[in-house]
């Protein structure tokens, strides 16, 4: 009587693992099927696996290999409950369809994280930059949903969680005693790959604000006038047929005039 081992690595049953569970053997066999190792058995030999699972990846396959030993005149043996064929087939088989079973789910699991991940990074890809978001969240003129209709990618959750409270009235102010004028620099600022120009605000430090900005790119300000975020407002709608995405804009004829004419007046 010989003890000859079939060992396939499948999911939960690593090579190693299965080893240490069969000790050892006449032979050992690592195919991808258990023909080989099938076909080897003689008439009173034990056909030795770590669990009945590694012989198949489905219900026939498994049951297949089995009934393949008995014809040779063997037996099947799981190491790791010291179950045979021939005593406990059916008991072998209930529990490498559960092995089965077992193996699907979790691949499921993994196959819908991993989908969820795909999803979430196509959902970063179209949203608005959150510096840009940010300054339009906190435009006191704007109610929320206006705000989130400036802001491409965004919902009011999405906000709320990520950019904070609003602190400001619920829709727009619009009468000059009501209104809260916030006064600061509108700067130009401009890209050295591309030229685009990002028109902003800053209520303090400009420099600084674009200093911030997350790009590798370098960036400087090539002009700042004294404004509030109504006027910051006019110059994007002013040139809205130069706007790229956000606050950016191409580097359009009339928008470059107006840079112009406001250098040389200052």
């Amino acid at each position: 009587m010989r003890q000859i081992a079939y060992i396939r690595k499948v999911p939960n049953w690593p090579a190693q693992k299965q080893r240490e569970a069969i000790g050892s053997v006449v032979a050992e066999y690592g195919d991808e099927t258990p023909v080989g190792a099938v076909q080897s058995i003689r008439e009173g030999d034990s056909l030795i696996v770590a669990a009945a699972r590694v012989l198949g990846d489905n219900r026939e396959a498994i049951r297949h290999a089995i009934e393949e030993v008995h014809k040779h005149g063997g037996i099947v043996i799981e190491a790791s409950t010291n179950r045979t064929s021939r005593s406990d087939g059916v008991g072998m088989m209930a529990d490498a369809i559960g092995d089965l079973a077992n193996e699907k789910r979790a691949a499921g699991v993994k196959g819908g994280k991993e989908a969820a991940k795909i999803r979430w990074r196509e959902k970063q890809s179209k949203r608005m930059p959150q510096r840009e978001a940010l300054s339009i969240w906190l435009d006191p003129a704007l109610s929320i949903a206006q705000a989130i209709k400036k802001m491409p990618g965004w919902k009011k959750g999405s906000a709320y969680r990520l950019l904070g409270k609003r602190n400001v009235g619920a829709g727009p102010l619009k009468t000059r005693n009501t209104e809260r004028v916030i006064r600061g620099r509108v700067y130009f600022a401009q890209r050295s790959d591309n030229g685009r120009i990002k028109i902003g605000f800053s209520r303090n430090n400009a420099t600084k604000r674009v200093a911030s900005l997350s790009s590798d790119v370098e960036t400087n300000i090539i002009l700042t006038i004294p404004g509030t975020l109504k006027s910051e407002r006019a110059l994007h709608k002013r040139f809205e047929e130069y706007r790229v995405r956000g606050e950016w804009f191409d580097p359009g004829d009339e928008l470059m005039k107006f840079i112009a004419a406001k250098t040389a007046a200052e």
